[in-house]
């Protein structure tokens, strides 16, 4: 099989997340009221998450000579290949210090995020969190 092209992707999350959609319709027209709290938890987490991974973005970390990373990298979560995990801990307000060549002790910091990316990260953790509560109950439930 080849390679699937950008727009065959999209059109995959597409129809995956609309189809965890539809079963959540589906689970409230029949009221199946947790269902349909785990299907929509399911279908939100799907959605932030391929976005917070894949979505083209620049890195903004502050590089030493404290100009923004003007590299690319994909979703929010993360920086570029440079600056990968400095940018995924300071959504949790943790700073990685590295080496610097010159003798003022200055750390690459990142930028200040845009508030649309805080928001979707947080929205991405709460998410999956209560998708992953919801998961458990369930599983819980059969043994029950």
């Amino acid at each position: 099989m080849g390679k699937k092209t950008r727009r065959q992707r999209k059109t995959f999350y597409l129809l995956l997340v609309a189809a965890l959609a539809i079963g959540c319709v589906v689970a409230i027209h029949y009221e199946n009221y947790w269902r349909a709290v785990w299907t929509g938890s399911f279908a939100i987490a799907t959605a932030c998450w391929i976005i917070a991974v894949l979505y083209p973005v620049s890195c903004a970390v502050t590089t030493r000579q404290g100009l923004p990373c003007r590299n690319t990298a994909n979703g929010v979560l993360f920086g570029c290949s440079r600056h990968t995990w400095i940018k995924f801990w300071a959504h949790f307000g943790r700073h990685e210090r590295l080496q610097v060549r010159t003798t003022a002790s200055r750390a690459e910091r990142p930028a200040p995020e845009p508030a649309h990316a805080n928001v979707l990260f947080w929205l991405t953790i709460v998410a999956t969190c209560s998708g992953f509560i919801s998961m458990t109950t369930d599983v819980a439930g059969l043994f029950d």
